[in-house]
């Protein structure tokens, strides 16, 4: 039996990575699609939240299961990063500096992404 953080944490996953990848189909700038600019806006507002809540989520499963308790003490570090960044993003949104607090979020998500998976891929 699956935790129980486990599904959830996944639907957030899957949440984020299709937005991302919608948010890169679609450019900020606009390009062939008149509304491109919108799209890749909206899917962003979803996927950033999306990462966040999973995160911790999938940290508190790998933290709650044997098999995985240095995956769940590292990627908690991580984690509350990705919640900080988060919101040092969304509070300088209208800033001169977003695009840095951005890419500092992005920075920890990926951070978070390679621990987690890393400590994953090791055999118990």
């Amino acid at each position: 039996m699956a935790p129980p953080g486990w599904r959830p944490g996944r639907i957030l996953l899957g949440i984020w990575a299709t937005a991302v990848l919608a948010a890169a189909i679609f450019p900020l700038d606009g390009g062939p699609v008149p509304a491109s600019g919108q799209i890749h806006s909206a899917v962003s507002a979803l996927a950033f939240p999306a990462i966040t809540a999973a995160s911790p989520t999938l940290t508190h499963t790998f933290t709650g299961t044997p098999r995985w308790p240095a995956a769940g003490r590292v990627s908690r570090w991580i984690a509350r990063l990705v919640l900080v960044s988060f919101l040092l993003a969304i509070t300088t949104q209208h800033l001169g500096w977003f695009g840095v607090t951005q890419r500092i979020f992005l920075a920890a998500v990926l951070a978070w992404l390679i621990t987690a998976t890393n400590q994953l891929r090791q055999p118990r």
